[in-house]
């Protein structure tokens, strides 16, 4: 495929938003941004070895990577409180963070106001 590496945008749904953040922790220099949609950034239950990204170490990372994130606030699956916590973190820890929360929307594709702003802003992201 025709692909620009130098426009890699990174995004993931629920636990492969977790993915996202893992990934990019792997090899930050390769994605140009990252979308998370209801995806959680501490793993419930896992060995020490899945790196919780509410911790302030790991904070750091993302400084200078563009970041949207959904969530829902009827989400079960992932409590919208764990991105609340992060989304904060994040912005205290200097990170371009656009942050969406959609009130009546569970562990769901995003509404369609959402998703514009989601087109709107990997536009913006790739033409740079």
């Amino acid at each position: 495929y025709a692909i620009d590496p130098h426009r890699l945008v990174l995004s993931g749904f629920s636990m492969g938003g977790y993915g996202v953040y893992r990934t990019f922790m792997e090899d930050p220099k390769r994605f140009r941004g990252l979308a998370i949609f209801s995806g959680l950034p501490r793993l419930p239950d896992t060995p020490n070895e899945a790196p919780d990204f509410l911790e302030k170490e790991n904070l750091s990372r993302f400084r200078g990577i563009p970041m949207f994130i959904f969530h829902g606030g009827k989400d079960r699956n992932c409590p919208i409180e764990q991105t609340r916590a992060l989304v904060s973190r994040l912005e205290q820890a200097g990170v371009q963070v656009d942050f969406h929360y959609e009130e009546d929307k569970g562990h769901e594709t995003p509404g369609a106001t959402t998703l514009k702003a989601f087109q709107e802003w990997i536009g913006k992201l790739v033409a740079r």
